[in-house]
């Protein structure tokens, strides 16, 4: 959404109308997460819902020549370089092999993969108003009467500040309107604001084509406050056993940790 925006393929007024709880890309049905239409939905509505087939519009309106290099801008499939030994990396396929299907399910998380890591970076550039930095575990290096001082550096800026703060207001609203808005009203402290997106991901089959269709991870992945935020934190279960949504599994272990460290990061309140 952030890279159709950025790239004036679609503006803020951008209306989809999912009247059939489905797409239809290269002969493959794309549902909704409980195959209903949810009618005509605006940006953040796509968000609030997870939608898939009005993402998939999105995308296919965004085109892949547009959509690929702003992927690895945001650092998909590219080494964060957080200067720890063996740090992993996830694989993105090459652009020559990319079919209009990749395009479609990517834009939901199917055909693609990262690493938290990855996820945390990419996320950080909208709570940093377009601005991707690089992360780092240690700050200072000393030897003797020597050190070496690592400062903050800048490894992309694949979205402007208007678009950030957009995304930002859109994520901020999944967490007021979303699939885990009552889970926010009755638990998270309160005055703090919160802009976030869950994710709830299928998992492939080792040794053939698809996908699991009883077991998922799931990810909530939050920064506050909503401008100039001061912290983010991702939150993901392996095959949760009480739910397969990240609405009822990994929001509420976000939202324990966050109300336990809000205080001492001195993270302000509305």
């Amino acid at each position: 959404m952030a890279i159709a925006l950025e790239e004036g393929k679609i503006d803020e007024e951008y209306i989809c109308n999912d009247d059939k709880g489905y797409i239809q890309v290269e002969g493959e049905k794309i549902y909704t997460w409980n195959k209903k239409a949810e009618g005509k939905l605006d940006l953040a509505g796509i968000l609030e819902t997870s939608n898939n087939p009005c993402i998939t519009k999105v995308a296919l309106e965004t085109g892949l020549q547009t959509y690929y290099p702003k992927l690895t801008e945001f650092g998909i499939g590219q080494f964060i370089g957080i200067g720890l030994e063996d740090e992993s990396n996830s694989y993105l396929k090459p652009y020559k092999n990319w079919s209009e299907l990749d395009l479609a399910v990517t834009s939901f998380g199917q055909s693609i993969s990262a690493t938290p890591l990855q996820i945390i970076s990419a996320m950080s550039t909208i709570a940093n108003e377009g601005v991707r930095l690089r992360p780092y575990i240690v700050s200072e290096i000393r030897e003797g009467k020597e050190s070496i001082k690592y400062k903050t550096s800048v490894i992309s800026n694949p979205i402007s500040k208007e678009t950030a703060k957009t995304i930002s207001k859109y994520m901020e609203s999944v967490v007021i309107n979303g699939e885990a808005r009552n889970i926010f009203k009755n638990n998270l402290a309160d005055d703090y604001s919160v802009a976030g997106k869950t994710g709830t991901a299928e998992i492939p089959k080792p040794d053939q084509e698809g996908y699991y269709v009883d077991r998922t991870n799931t990810t909530f992945i939050g920064f506050s406050p909503v401008e100039n935020a001061k912290m983010i934190m991702l939150v993901k279960i392996e095959q949760p056993k009480i739910d397969t949504f990240a609405a009822t599994t990994a929001v509420p272990i976000w939202i324990e940790i966050f109300n336990e460290i809000a205080d001492d990061l001195e993270i302000p309140k509305k």
